[in-house]
């Protein structure tokens, strides 16, 4: 009686965790949902172009006055490429 009360508690906790861990997965198969992905890392992307090329312009505008530093706009630009990686996650 015991055992039979025990195993029908854990299976129901099993089986509860189980669907819960399955649910998140799950939600990436749908089309909605992928669209909506698809939108933001475009959106990203496009943010990020933009801001490359406002990057560029601040270096040649920069440079007319002898402050520009290339380097430090680099790496800016190299930090804002890893973030929109990071950001993005995997093309679906």
């Amino acid at each position: 009686m015991i055992r039979w009360f025990y195993n029908t508690i854990f299976d129901a906790a099993s089986d509860f965790f189980t669907m819960m861990g399955n649910m998140g997965a799950d939600i990436f198969d749908l089309n909605w949902v992928s669209a909506t992905i698809s939108l933001f890392t475009m959106f990203g992307w496009s943010l990020f172009i933009a801001g490359t090329v406002v990057a560029v312009f601040d270096v040649a505008i920069e440079y007319q006055t002898g402050r520009a530093s290339v380097k430090t706009t680099a790496i800016n630009v190299l930090k804002g490429f890893r973030g929109l990686e990071c950001g993005s996650g995997p093309s679906l």
